[in-house]
């Protein structure tokens, strides 16, 4: 087993298959001989400024078949992309999340559908249309036969006084605002339910139904540490501007 560190090793070098300690600075410059390495216990460190046509059997211990690539792998059956920790699996188009594969919770078949697939671990969803128009739809909020609107200056104390767990939360959306009023949305929402104890917030485009499972995720994100109280939240809601 031989080892060769920091050299400045060229195609074509030729190296020895057998155990050898031969120094790096014999090794440098090009050779007439393809370079062989045949035991997997060889370790080449360096730059490597100088190497092509380097073929491996391995990457990080994983051959392959193993690593993604972005033309695609041969896996079979029993292989699959997941995330190994609990977090969900998204895949992204023009840096939003566009699938967003989820474990079906009742016991039955993954999804293979794309947008939100989370109601069933949902703890509070709200419809959003302006600083004085919003509802709550989960928990369920009703004056009488009719939903009860909230505004920017309650809605806070509501989601606090009525909502037991503070883990997803959801807003569904409209489409009457523009890239910069939904970014400041979207930051100030985080800031709000982040003050009231949620852990993350995923925001939604309305559809069709009441079901918020399969509406497009608009943007998705874990509420990082927020010490923003929500009387200062509330406020800068109130200033992102009304679409007409």
């Amino acid at each position: 087993m031989f080892t060769v560190v920091n050299s400045a090793l060229a195609q074509g070098t030729a190296l020895p298959s057998g155990p050898s300690d031969t120094p790096a600075r014999e090794l440098s410059g090009a050779h007439s001989d393809p370079v062989t390495i045949a035991n997997s216990g060889n370790n080449v460190n360096g730059h490597g400024n100088e190497l092509a046509k380097v073929n491996a059997s391995a990457l990080n211990g994983l051959n392959s078949s193993n690593v993604l690539q972005t033309g695609g792998n041969p896996v079979a059956s029993s292989q699959f992309a997941n995330r190994t920790n609990n977090q969900a699996l998204a895949v992204r188009a023009a840096n939003q999340p566009a699938v967003q594969p989820v474990p079906d919770k009742r016991g039955g078949k993954p999804s293979k559908a794309s947008g939100f697939r989370e109601a069933n671990a949902t703890d509070l969803v709200l419809e959003y249309y302006r600083p004085d128009t919003i509802y709550m739809k989960q928990p369920d909020a009703h004056d009488g036969r009719f939903l009860t609107i909230f505004n920017r200056d309650n809605i806070a104390a509501e989601i606090t006084r009525r909502v037991a767990n503070h883990n997803l939360a959801v807003i569904v959306m409209g489409y009457i605002y523009n890239p910069d009023q939904e970014a400041a949305l979207f930051s100030e929402w985080k800031s709000l339910l982040g003050s009231c104890g949620f852990q993350r917030v995923v925001f939604l485009r309305f559809g069709r139904g009441q079901q918020i499972d399969r509406l497009p995720i608009v943007h998705d994100s874990v509420i990082a540490s927020v010490n923003v109280d929500s009387a200062n939240a509330i406020p800068a809601l109130a200033a992102v501007p009304s679409a007409p």
